[in-house]
């Protein structure tokens, strides 16, 4: 949601083929049954990001799928730092808090590599800081891009779930865009509090999109039965102007209007890619596009 893709949530019995690329967040083993959908999956150029110990076997640490290298276990150091390749915006070694996974007999293309600590931080070792600098002597290889997937040996989903850290988001994203590559359906400059939708209306002949963008702020708890969570609350709404979309069509758009007022926007249309320009998002705005 905060890279503005389009996604679903999804169980095994939904029809995988509807989708260009699946997402394995860290603990997704398989079973027989899953092996086999996910192996037809990818022959039909599908495509499978995979991160920590999805993509094992149900009953054996040992990779169900190709990925391009074979699974060894649990990295030692805990923390572990990722090293951004050249294919990243910059090379630097960044802590991930999480666990990490060795890799061996790599076949693929090294996607991004690790680094360890000196040492792990215990009663017989100590380091004055949260935890130990990475040691850049040594290297090793941490995730693997194929033509058709891409693993990343740490609890990656995790680590950005319980510590929020920037380069994990980044080496998300950076693993969608590379398995996506042109075959983005939607993009929008809206920030990552921003949320966008599409959604298809066949008999009207039409796609619907919405637009969302709001500040939130964390004040009080609120209650599910015996959960407790923070209440993020809107207090001050600030207005986007001059949104940049472009979304990717096989049907010839013939018009583009902003649903609540009514007003036609101007559009280009080349290759199925249309391109506009929504005037302003003042919390919510909604696009239609006919075809």
């Amino acid at each position: 949601m905060e890279g503005n893709y389009l996604y679903s949530f999804i169980d095994c019995e939904e029809d995988f083929t509807k989708y260009r690329l699946l997402i394995l967040p860290d603990t997704i083993r398989l079973d027989k049954v899953l092996v086999e959908k996910l192996t037809a999956y990818l022959n039909q150029d599908g495509k499978i990001l995979a991160s920590g110990r999805s993509g094992l076997y149900q009953d054996a640490d040992v990779f169900a799928l190709e990925f391009g290298a074979d699974f060894a276990g649990i990295v030692e150091y805990k923390p572990s730092y990722v090293l951004w390749n050249s294919s990243m915006p910059e090379v630097a070694a960044r802590v991930m808090y999480e666990q990490g996974y060795l890799l061996t007999n790599v076949k693929g293309e090294v996607f991004v590599e690790r680094q360890n600590s000196y040492f792990n931080r215990d009663i017989r070792h100590f380091c004055s800081h949260q935890h130990t600098p990475n040691n850049p002597v040594e290297k090793f290889p941490a995730g693997i891009v194929t033509d058709k997937t891409i693993y990343i040996g740490w609890d990656l989903f995790r680590d950005y779930g319980k510590r929020g850290s920037l380069h994990s988001k980044q080496l998300i994203k950076k693993a969608i865009d590379t398995l996506l590559g042109e075959n983005r359906t939607i993009e929008v400059s809206l920030p990552d509090r921003g949320i966008v939708t599409l959604s298809k209306q066949i008999s009207d002949r039409r796609y619907i999109s919405h637009l969302l963008f709001a500040y939130t702020s964390i004040r009080g708890e609120g209650h599910i039965g015996e959960s407790v969570y923070p209440m993020e609350v809107i207090e001050d709404i600030v207005p986007l102007y001059d949104v940049d979309m472009t979304v990717k069509l096989p049907e010839k758009v013939t018009n583009i209007y902003l649903a609540l007022q009514g007003q036609s926007i101007p559009f280009q249309q080349v290759d199925g890619c249309i391109s506009f320009i929504v005037p302003q998002v003042d919390c919510h705005q909604m696009i239609v596009l006919e075809y």
